[in-house]
């Protein structure tokens, strides 16, 4: 029922998401696998070129720029992101192969086919599981069993659907919301299956906001009237990005408009506020050119700082992003507590505002932004730095960084939503041991690993896994404590909760050990020493 002149706003539409793709997208993978797509490229259009048996010039040129056009596309396809996607460009140079020994009759056929072959074959055995035989057969039955299905069996598709949901709704059992909601920051099918209304911002998979225009599209989408009352929140960045590029500018319309009832699974549940609360904005408070490589202060407020860093191109750059993909650029953050963290960050997504202090890594920190900052004072940037990786003369050397404070939002009892773990103090019959030999790991303090000297301000959250033996027979524990001992030998314990751990069941080979995790989110602001 559409019409054909819809396909210009269409193409127009996806543009800017074309357009954005080979900077924010692009993945480093095996070299070899594009030099030795490059090679048997050159060697069939210079081949195509110097044939012979093709007399005519016009021809000769129109074929030229159809397998060059097609190479080209499929070049770009498969080792931008260069991952599994290597298959795309491993498959094109065989069906071009295929095509030129159909048109051309020369013995370097021989030499283009073997050629193709060799290169798609090693491009597969790194993804080993997709190879030509498997790939054809998963293709081929697919098409065979939705002919028959279709054709023998009409409620086997419909029946297929509705399993499928049930699969997905058990594994997350959202409940049912009043009104519409929407899902941050992908995983939309869980949201489908759920049976919940489904309200979805214009780009509804966040990893695909990476440019500026894209990101404000999404913003306003949250500021329209008829934006989800609800929204199911899980910080979710890829590709080692910073965590608060994704969907940055939105971030103080989640702040200002929606406030967190339910923490649950690394999942937080938001909803729209009752009363038309006036949206709080980000103000500029500094505004100055700097160089890449050089540490930048940030400016000491007590507010949330958002930042927009406006980093251009040179041509050289530009012509890389053309033909192939551009270098990445990398943040690096020095934190008031003396640690740095380092993340990729996109160009075209700096150019968006997105908070940068406190320094949010995960969705339970983000949850804890309304309850002050107080409860994230280890998350203070200090300064940052950025520079890029690999190819420093793609990028102009100085770039423009805007400063923006936007006040903290009203706070709210973040207990409630957390349900922090209890604490208790050591009594009479409480005896504690040395064991010989402990069965167990501290994977990482207030989310940080292999730290042998931390200050905890207000939380302090553990995570790790713990067993009475693994050999000769695994044996869990009944409950397990952390313990805090003072400088006088007092005891306080905090009670954990279990969490699944299916890589120590993997690792030991013994699935009875996928029960053997732990973690623990206290409130030991009362705690001295």
């Amino acid at each position: 029922g559409q019409s054909i002149s819809d396909l210009y706003s269409y193409f127009v539409s996806g543009s800017a998401i074309i357009s954005g793709f080979t900077e924010a997208m692009s993945l480093n993978g095996n070299v070899w696998d594009i030099v030795c797509y490059l090679i048997v490229a050159c060697i069939l259009l210079g081949s195509l070129f110097y044939e012979k048996n093709i007399a005519s010039i016009k021809l000769k040129l129109f074929l030229f720029a159809v397998f060059f056009t097609y190479l080209f596309l499929a070049f770009k396809a498969g080792f931008v992101r260069h991952d599994i996607h290597a298959l795309a460009s491993a498959s094109a140079i065989l069906i071009a192969a295929l095509f030129y020994a159909l048109i051309i009759y020369s013995r370097r056929v021989i030499i283009i086919s073997f050629g193709a072959f060799l290169t798609y074959t090693f491009i597969s055995l790194t993804y080993p599981a997709q190879f030509i035989v498997d790939r054809i057969k998963l293709t081929y039955l697919l098409v065979w069993n939705g002919l028959k299905n279709n054709f023998l069996n009409d409620d086997r598709f419909k029946n297929e659907y509705y399993l499928a949901l049930d699969r997905l709704n058990s594994k997350t059992k959202f409940p049912i919301f009043k009104g519409t909601t929407d899902i941050y920051s992908h995983n939309q099918a869980y949201l489908i299956a759920s049976q919940n209304i489904w309200n979805p911002r214009p780009i509804f998979q966040s990893y695909s906001v990476y440019t500026s225009s894209l990101a404000q599209i999404n913003k306003m989408h949250l500021l329209h009237k008829n934006s989800p009352d609800n929204l199911i929140f899980r910080l979710e960045s890829i590709d080692g990005r910073m965590p608060s590029l994704v969907d940055g500018p939105s971030w103080p319309v989640f702040l200002s408009k929606y406030q967190p009832f339910a923490f649950e699974n690394d999942t937080l549940y938001l909803h729209k506020k009752l009363s038309q609360t006036e949206m709080s904005t980000t103000e500029n408070i500094q505004e100055s050119f700097y160089a890449m490589g050089e540490e930048i202060a940030v400016p000491e407020k007590p507010a949330l700082i958002f930042v927009e860093i406006d980093i251009r191109q040179r041509l050289f750059g530009k012509l890389m992003s053309l033909l192939y993909k551009p270098s990445q650029l990398q943040i690096t953050l020095h934190l008031k507590d003396g640690s740095t963290r380092s993340y990729r960050i996109v160009s075209a997504m700096t150019q968006s505002e997105f908070l940068l202090s406190p320094l949010i890594e995960n969705t339970t920190e983000f949850g804890l932004l309304y309850g002050g900052a107080d409860y994230l004072p280890k998350g203070k940037v200090a300064s940052f730095s950025i520079m890029p990786i690999g190819g420093d003369k793609q990028w102009e050397k100085n770039f423009k960084v805007t400063f923006k404070e936007m006040a903290n939002p009203p706070k709210i009892d973040v207990s409630k939503i957390y349900h922090f773990d209890s604490i208790e103090s050591q009594n009479a019959a409480q005896e504690i041991s040395i064991a010989p030999q402990c069965m167990g790991y501290i994977d990482a303090i207030n989310e940080t690993s292999n730290s042998s000297s931390f200050d905890v301000y207000r939380l302090l959250s553990v995570r790790g896994w713990l067993v009475k033996s693994i050999e000769p027979k695994a044996e869990l524990t009944d409950s397990i404590l952390l313990v805090l001992t003072d400088n006088e030998g007092k005891n306080i314990f905090i009670n954990t909760r279990p969490t699944l751990r299916p890589d120590l069941g993997t690792y030991f080979k013994n699935p009875l050990l996928d029960a053997a995790g732990y973690t623990a989110i206290a409130e030991v602001s009362k705690i001295k020493g």
